[in-house]
């Protein structure tokens, strides 16, 4: 995989949440952005293992863990998703269809199962996310 260096100005209290999420976890201030980063942006792999996700969850900051909470399924993705359970409800789907059906399916659950884990390890953490969805964002 190819990095790319990047020079980020962020707000002052952005600043101090990264750095107190680092120190909490005993990690590098660019190991907490990345795994930040990549909670929001990179899609879920079909293929690992819904546990071993769910697992390290328990690592991550209350901020990724908001973050998770967020999360959606793409559009386009849940768009498809909706056509192809339509079709197949009509007829039976050609292999490839069925085949990414099924993977389209696995994501939507994974994603939702995430976020429960989220909402759960929030709660435990004295969160109350169901009557305050999302923190303010200068909240550390």
């Amino acid at each position: 995989m190819t990095h790319r260096a990047i020079t980020l100005n962020v707000p002052e209290y952005l600043y101090h949440a990264l750095q107190s999420a680092a120190a909490a976890h005993d990690h590098s201030l660019e190991r907490v952005i990345l795994d930040s980063l990549q909670t929001l942006f990179q899609p879920l792999p079909a293929y690992l293992e819904l546990e071993l996700l769910l697992t390290a969850m328990h690592e991550y900051t209350d901020a990724q863990l908001w973050a998770v909470v967020q999360r959606r399924t793409p559009r386009a993705a849940s768009m498809r998703l909706r056509e192809l359970r339509a079709q197949s409800e009509r007829t039976r789907l050609p292999s490839p269809e069925q085949a990414e059906l099924d993977d389209l399916i696995v994501r939507a659950d994974r994603t939702l199962r995430m976020r429960a884990e989220a909402l759960r390890l929030l709660t435990q953490r004295g969160h109350d996310p169901l009557n305050a969805p999302m923190p303010p964002a200068h909240a550390g």
